[in-house]
């Protein structure tokens, strides 16, 4: 019976530290996802925005110029106009970015209590060497 006992303890040792071990890397991973997540979240926002700025101002520099060649001739006035669209989408462009820029910075990692003490316990465990 002691036999048993001793073979059982020599076994389970090594496999209780690596499931540990794995426990605490998916913990981490998952936080570092959770993280990853809200910046691209911000990124995806930022181009759909910029894509349909970019669309709207394609149709209006569009219909500009087809109105412009309707004669074969582009006066001064429609040339200024589609210039003035032009530059009006690069500033709203602008914007954007910046926009998305200063909501990027704001983004904090929010982590519950509970998690925090798991990830301080998972740490200390790690630095101790015993990850059981």
């Amino acid at each position: 019976m002691a036999r048993v006992a001793l073979l059982s303890t020599t076994v389970a040792t090594p496999i209780a530290i690596a499931l540990g071990g794995v426990s605490a890397g998916c913990g981490l991973t998952a936080a570092s996802c959770k993280f990853v997540e809200r910046k691209l979240q911000g990124k995806i926002r930022k181009h759909d925005e910029v894509r349909t700025l970019a669309e709207s101002k394609l149709n209006s520099v569009s219909d500009l110029i087809s109105k412009a060649l309707d004669n074969n001739e582009v006066s001064d006035g429609e040339l200024q106009t589609i210039l003035a669209e032009q530059a009006k989408y690069h500033r709203m462009k602008k914007s954007i970015r910046d926009s998305c820029r200063k909501a990027n910075t704001k983004i904090k990692f929010e982590v519950t209590p509970s998690e925090k003490k798991e990830l301080a316990k998972m740490l200390l465990l790690r630095k101790d060497g015993n990850l059981s």
